[in-house]
């Protein structure tokens, strides 16, 4: 009873086992073909997610317009209820 335990046992590890090998695979074999389109699209000059997050400012910058401040009330005023009916 115990030996088939181990051997259900080291059956399911093994499989698990060639399953993350296959992932590990499939993800380096996608990232040597995706390779080129990454660097060619730094190489062009887009600005990356936190240059476009600079440039706009965020919602607390002295920059912040009106409708800016009246998010900040509207997130400010749900928050304080969130917190208050716990």
């Amino acid at each position: 009873m115990v030996a088939e335990g181990i051997k259900l046992m080291s059956l399911g590890m093994g499989v698990v086992f060639i399953f993350l090998l296959l992932i590990f695979a499939v993800v380096s074999i996608f990232s040597i073909f995706l390779k080129p389109y990454s660097y060619a699209e730094i190489a062009a000059g887009h600005p990356s997610r936190q240059d476009e997050g600079r440039k706009r400012g965020s919602l607390l910058s002295p920059k912040a317009g009106a409708g800016d401040t009246q998010l900040i009330a509207v997130i400010s005023a749900a928050v304080s209820k969130y917190r208050g009916s716990n």
